[in-house]
């Protein structure tokens, strides 16, 4: 009784594990940074994630402009805030690995792409919670090494990126607000009324040798007597 409890158990936790993985959030847009000073790259749409103002610019000790990262774990949003337009910040919960794709497009014209991927650590009713994944024989496919734990609110849309300040490391999270898109396994469901066939044919065939057997049985029988 215990082992049987032990599997639906174990079997309900992989089910929400992966209907929680069964969506893809798009368009997504900094929609708040829990520190004020931070205010300036917020947006109210993805629309408006372009024209961010140049406040990394530094200068060195040659005389020349340089620009640093504002933080660390950057998730590849927040490199600097040099003039970028996003062309795409998209968490792609149904690739495999999961995977947050931004991709933004410079003064020159220049488009770079920046992909990290993800593994599901835990989840609860509403949020998920993601750890980086190995990246061992991603990393031909584009992938870059971090060391992120982003956490998703599969009701809201939002993606909390956890920040840290460059140079005071202080601690702080990015709010992203995105477009959620429901994944349709329609493959699984052709799958599944193929299986379901086969099974119905099988079962019906081994009902027509049971009672062919049990025709000859009842022949023996009455031939003896």
């Amino acid at each position: 009784m215990k082992k049987l409890l032990a599997i639906m158990v174990l079997g309900l936790l992989w089910s929400n594990v992966a209907a929680a993985a069964h969506f893809d959030l798009t368009e997504c847009y900094i929609k708040k940074i829990t520190d004020p000073k931070y205010k300036y790259l917020e947006r109210k749409s993805f629309k408006e994630m372009k024209n961010f103002p140049d406040l990394s610019k530094k200068k060195g000790s040659n005389g020349k402009e340089f620009y640093t990262p504002i933080f660390f774990s950057t998730y590849g949003i927040f490199e600097n805030t040099q003039n970028v337009k996003f062309t795409e910040v998209s968490f792609l919960a149904s690739s495999h690995p999961t995977s947050l794709v931004v991709v933004t497009e410079g003064k020159d014209g220049e488009t770079l792409i920046y992909k990290t991927g993800y593994t599901i650590l835990s989840n609860t009713e509403n949020n998920v919670f993601y750890g980086p994944v190995d990246l061992t024989w991603h990393k031909r496919k584009g992938f870059k090494d971090h060391m992120s734990y982003p956490v998703i609110n599969v009701n809201e849309g939002t993606i909390e990126l956890k920040l840290l300040e460059f140079v005071t490391e202080k601690k702080m999270s990015a709010f992203l607000q995105c477009k959620k898109k429901t994944i349709k396994h329609n493959k699984r469901i052709k799958n599944k009324k193929k299986s379901d066939n086969f099974n119905n044919t099988y079962l019906i065939i081994l009902v027509i040798i049971g009672l062919i057997n049990l025709a000859g049985f009842i022949y023996l029988i009455r031939r003896k007597k």
